[in-house]
């Protein structure tokens, strides 16, 4: 609309079966089609070899055309390179109901290099803001605990959610047992992210600037004739 002389295609080059394969099938399976419908497309299992300035190669020596290329390829868990291998389970370092290692009782890790297994389900907690923020208070309390000489608690997380926007207009929410898209998605990530912002005048500095987008275009910068833009999820 913005470039009625251009054609520009978005692309994303999925590593794994499914886009957003952590989360529930039938959720993937609505954001694809969203994103389809838009005009995105999607190619799953898909890996990448080599990226140039105009092009990306594909582990089976396909060529795609690529003006503007964004990479993601998530992170390295490093806790290997810097503790005894004894110490770490897959890159990440080892810890108990406290978050401490067995071993090492004054020895914390929170975040993503936390090895930190859920006693219900036995699987790690996952690797995000969310569950990084939760072991971070948990830290504090637990010091201040022996401190003072109380009783220490033992560290449990359960996500409040997932909110993921798929356009200006569109998205995906699932909060507890419900999920649901749309614009209601869009508009509940939108009052999250505005109670999470520290001041009320950084709130109110983004909600202005949400409304004027919300009755004008966004500002868009120019791309050539024939453009693409790539994006890679290893």
């Amino acid at each position: 609309a913005y470039y009625p002389h251009k054609k520009i295609q978005l692309t994303i080059l999925e590593g794994a079966p499914t886009v957003l394969s952590r989360l529930p099938e039938n959720v993937s399976h609505q954001i694809t089609k969203r994103l389809t419908k838009a005009g995105v497309m999607i190619r799953p299992n898909e890996r990448v070899r080599a990226v140039n300035a105009k092009a990306i190669t594909l582990s089976s020596g396909e060529s795609l055309s690529s003006d503007v290329t964004v990479w993601t390829t998530g992170f390295e868990n490093v806790a290997a390179c810097y503790l005894p291998d004894t110490m770490c389970t897959n890159g990440r370092l080892s810890v108990n109901e406290q978050l401490t290692h067995p071993k090492h009782k004054t020895l914390y890790a929170v975040g993503d290099i936390a090895y930190a297994v859920d006693p219900v389900s036995g699987q790690p907690y996952p690797q995000l803001g969310e569950t990084a923020a939760s072991q971070g208070r948990f830290v504090a309390k637990d010091i201040l605990n022996q401190i003072k000489k109380r009783p220490r608690a033992t560290f449990s997380f359960q996500s409040i959610g997932n909110l993921i926007p798929l356009g200006d207009w569109d998205g995906a929410a699932m909060i507890g047992k419900l999920t649901f898209f749309g614009i209601f998605a869009r508009l509940t990530r939108h009052m999250v992210y505005i109670a999470v912002i520290p001041t009320w005048k950084a709130k109110f500095k983004i909600m202005i600037d949400w409304a004027l987008h919300s009755f004008g275009p966004r500002y868009i910068l120019g791309a050539s004739q024939e453009s693409s833009s790539t994006l890679d999820a290893k």
